[in-house]
């Protein structure tokens, strides 16, 4: 489930919902800095590809700029729902502490729990926006949840330069209603 002993010891001291932290923790493992979107979108297709082989029948697309859309259909019995878009940035700004040592564009960081705080070890954590891509894939992936038609949008380089949303084509989404899961 995770690259790391410590990231599997951190995930069993966070409280529930598990498969949110899960996914979060996954991200954090996975380089996503400002320019580096390979790893994470790659993560990402790789995520939708296991759900689809467990019957989700799921869409992903993945646009000219790296932005990447991902289609869930209607719960039974919501198919008269609007559809509704959850949208997030997969980039994360990297910072690390003097005298550190990691290459963000090829190694995982390293979460610890402080004061019942969830941290990195030396680096920046990357939960701006981290944990707003780890909510939408953990409401494509619970079972439980009941939707009408969901979009989730994962924009790239939010951090830096703004060019994933900034180069959005018109018609990229099909939903009328977008919920931005990164805000102040």
């Amino acid at each position: 489930m995770f690259k790391q002993a410590e990231t599997q010891a951190v995930f069993e001291q966070l409280p529930e919902p598990k498969h949110i932290w899960r996914h979060f923790l996954q991200i954090v493992e996975t380089p996503n800095g400002s320019g580096n979107m390979g790893p994470i979108q790659a993560h990402v297709h790789n995520l939708v590809r296991e759900w689809n082989a467990q019957g989700k029948n799921l869409e992903i697309v993945q646009d000219a700029t790296g932005n990447i859309l991902i289609r869930k259909p209607a719960s039974p019995g919501f198919e008269d729902r609007p559809s509704v878009c959850l949208q997030g940035h997969l980039d994360m700004v990297c910072e690390k502490n003097p005298g550190v040592e990691i290459d963000f564009e090829t190694q995982p960081l390293t979460p610890r729990i402080v004061d019942d705080k969830l941290m990195a070890t030396g680096t920046s954590l990357g939960a701006d926006n981290g944990i707003g891509a780890a909510l939408a894939l953990a409401v494509i992936e619970d079972e439980n949840a009941k939707t009408g038609p969901l979009e989730i949008l994962l924009t790239i380089d939010e951090e830096t330069s703004m060019v994933g949303a900034q180069n959005l084509e018109p018609d990229f989404l099909r939903s009328k209603r977008l919920i931005n899961l990164d805000s102040e």
